[in-house]
């Protein structure tokens, strides 16, 4: 989730830099790099949330860990799953919006 961080935050500064300066952000080149990292990332935030909550429902029902360890709560992990799903809905809507946003600049032209 560090290198979506990052990709947010370098997008940030390409969305200031193009208000400041009328940089026209629709061009397919530039609109192109945008998609395919969008997507890439929307992929990896997708699989963290997915291999995390595989990973808690292993130690919750089939080893049984906040049973074993007392110091341990089992909930927190509960509450990363779903706030990491939370994520992924976050950046699924975006990339699904510049892919459409590419799809409409194609159609026109």
């Amino acid at each position: 989730m560090s290198v979506q961080l990052i990709w947010s935050f370098i997008l940030a500064c390409i969305d200031i830099y193009s208000l400041r300066t009328n940089w026209d952000l629709h061009r397919t080149g530039n609109l192109w790099k945008y998609v395919i990292g969008d997507w890439v990332m929307t992929m990896q935030s997708l699989a963290a949330a997915s291999s995390s909550a595989a990973l808690t429902i292993f130690l919750t029902t089939d080893i049984e860990l906040g049973r074993v360890d007392p110091y341990l709560t089992c909930s927190w992990y509960k509450v990363s799953v779903i706030l990491a799903s939370m994520a992924w809905s976050f950046t699924a809507a975006p990339a699904g919006s510049t892919f459409w946003l590419l799809v409409a600049l194609y159609d026109s032209a």
